[in-house]
């Protein structure tokens, strides 16, 4: 397991303290179609993403799904409200391929915050990451057009195109798949 660069950029720790840190992160794989946490429940954990793709979504008032966002290799993902606060989210997250990820439990984070004052800049850095990508979207759906929206996701990241339902992008970019089609066309 490697911590994210934006994390080891910051923080240096030893190879001891390092060591440490990966003892209380637990590999676990998943299948293609298969759910890190479910609406009506409790995530307790935090999931960093070796290999695979995520995606968190929840359901409109009408039934609808609205994906809210996917994470990638080397993101962390969370349903950050559950995690914190230890109620039931009304996020699912569903995995998008084979993954395999690495999970932080909220009693293991407390232990590390408890600890040393690096293992907190660390649980800093990785709870700022997920906030600001939820913050970066919220931004592109008020102030952007639709073609703006994909033009971000596809400059930021390429790859979600290829390995994404256009029915999941669309309904993450706030479109339906129709004019999300007549976007994909213009370009």
């Amino acid at each position: 397991m490697e911590l994210p660069k934006y994390i080891t950029n910051n923080i240096k720790l030893s190879p001891q303290k390092e060591a440490e840190l990966y003892s209380y992160f637990e590999k676990l794989k998943f299948k293609k179609g298969e759910f890190l946490y479910e609406q009506g429940s409790v995530c307790r954990s935090i999931f960093f993403i070796k290999e695979g793709l995520a995606r968190a979504f929840y359901y409109s008032d009408s039934g609808k799904e609205i994906t809210g966002w996917f994470a990638l290799e080397n993101e962390f993902i969370t349903a950050f409200d559950s995690f914190y606060y230890k109620t039931v989210t009304n996020i699912n997250c569903e995995l998008l391929e084979d993954t395999i990820l690495y999970a932080l439990s909220t009693a293991d984070l407390e232990l590390l915050l408890e600890k040393d004052h690096d293992f907190a800049k660390i649980a800093f850095n990785i709870l700022s990451q997920i906030t600001m990508n939820i913050v970066e979207f919220m931004g592109t759906l008020k102030f952007q057009t639709a073609k703006e929206r994909y033009l971000f996701l596809t400059e930021k990241h390429p790859q979600i195109p290829q390995r994404v339902t256009l029915q999941h992008i669309a309904s993450y970019l706030g479109i339906t798949r129709e004019t999300l089609s007549r976007l994909r066309a213009e370009l």
